[in-house]
């Protein structure tokens, strides 16, 4: 994890989400994460481990990963359909972040365009919804359908509009003469 996003629950979080990975050599003691009672985990096993564990052995060369369901072929194409359809929630509950971690870790050179498809698709319809104070069942489906980081930009913008309605109708603070500066026109 980069320093600063070391107390940020949102970035622990997408740490653990599960990373395929396939190890190069049998490791003693630990059939445990294969899911059988072995006590040894045999080479090439296929073995779903979080990311942060999974980057660490990548990384030394112990591993090899696999891209996890959420970034397949057919998300992929159902992205380029129609990215505002996806419920990317339901896929990886962080997926922008999870995407971003892991393009250094697997090659594949389409998985960042499909990142900045699908947040600059999704993104202007998060945005339009912000504006609008009426929920609507279409609204509210693709509401539950964002990301995490979908969700806090949408939190954001609805706040925004809350705010800039309040100032139009003159209950945000009001600004008064300094008390200073009353005195000095009593004086004259």
């Amino acid at each position: 994890m980069p320093g600063n996003d070391y107390w940020d629950l949102d970035a622990i979080i997408a740490d653990h989400q599960k990373l395929p990975c396939f190890f190069h050599n049998d490791v003693p003691g630990y059939g445990f994460l294969e899911g059988n009672h072995e006590t040894d985990l045999s080479a090439n096993a296929k073995v779903e481990l979080p990311y942060w564990l999974a980057e660490h052995l990548a990384v030394n060369d112990h591993v090899d990963l696999e891209l996890p369901k959420c970034f397949n072929q057919r998300v992929r194409d159902d992205i380029s359909a129609s990215p505002t359809s996806v419920n990317l929630n339901r896929l990886c509950p962080y997926y922008y972040r999870f995407g971003v971690n892991i393009i250094n870790l697997i090659v594949d050179a389409a998985l960042p365009e499909v990142l900045s498809q699908a947040f600059k698709a999704r993104l202007p319809c998060i945005m339009d919804y912000t504006q609008t104070s009426r929920l609507r069942t279409d609204r509210s489906e693709f509401i539950h359908s964002l990301d995490e980081t979908e969700r806090e930009l949408y939190k954001l913008g609805h706040e925004t509009v809350m705010e800039m309605m309040q100032w139009d109708r003159r209950k945000a603070v009001r600004i008064q003469t300094a008390e200073i500066l009353s005195r000095r026109v009593g004086r004259h």
